[in-house]
């Protein structure tokens, strides 16, 4: 049994186009599509809510029982609030789009989306908490109308993250150096 050494395999050549991995962060990837998502779930469930809202106004729903007790105007509100809400999430979705793409105005987006996003919410739970008349309202109306109030609160995790997010140094410089078009090479 004798050795070999003439017949060893040697590497291939490296060739022109091989990509060679980034040393991009990730993060952008993963905020990006999580806002898309957040953001088309956001239109859908608001376009859902806008005519609802105008059905059981019209007397459509079997389920009027809680436009009884808020004001005339409630189902046109709700109608109106439904529209800024699909205009936010659409925002949302775009900021989404440009942070997958890694373009910096992603931030400023995010930061609008975010901070309209929690001024929408307080404002609403806040006309909600005014208008309704608990004093009559079923005790399990009551209490529908209470975990849709909380819902709505809940929903702030995603806006609040994006203020802290966005606002971190190390974000901002990653954000500062990202390109502002993707370079034709990259075949994006």
């Amino acid at each position: 049994m004798s050795n070999s050494t003439s017949n060893s395999v040697s590497p291939p050549p490296l060739t022109v186009g091989v990509r060679v991995p980034s040393t991009q962060p990730v993060w952008p990837m993963v905020i990006g599509i999580i806002s898309i998502v957040w953001g088309a779930v956001g239109v859908m469930g608001s376009i859902a809510a806008a005519f609802t809202g105008q059905i059981s106004q019209n007397g459509g729903s079997d389920e009027q029982d809680l436009f009884e007790y808020m004001p005339a105007w409630w189902g046109n509100w709700v109608f109106v609030a439904s529209i800024v809400s699909v205009a936010m999430c659409a925002m949302l979705v775009v900021g989404g789009i440009l942070l997958v793409k890694r373009r910096r105005h992603s931030r400023g987006i995010h930061l609008l989306y975010a901070y309209l996003d929690i001024l929408t919410t307080v404002a609403g739970t806040v006309v909600q908490l005014v208008l309704a008349d608990y004093s009559s309202m079923t005790a399990l109306l009551r209490l529908g109308h209470i975990a849709g109030m909380a819902a709505g609160a809940a929903s702030l995790t995603y806006p609040v993250f994006l203020l802290v997010w966005f606002c971190r140094r190390k974000i901002k410089k990653d954000l500062k150096a990202m390109r502002e078009a993707t370079p034709a090479t990259t075949g994006n």
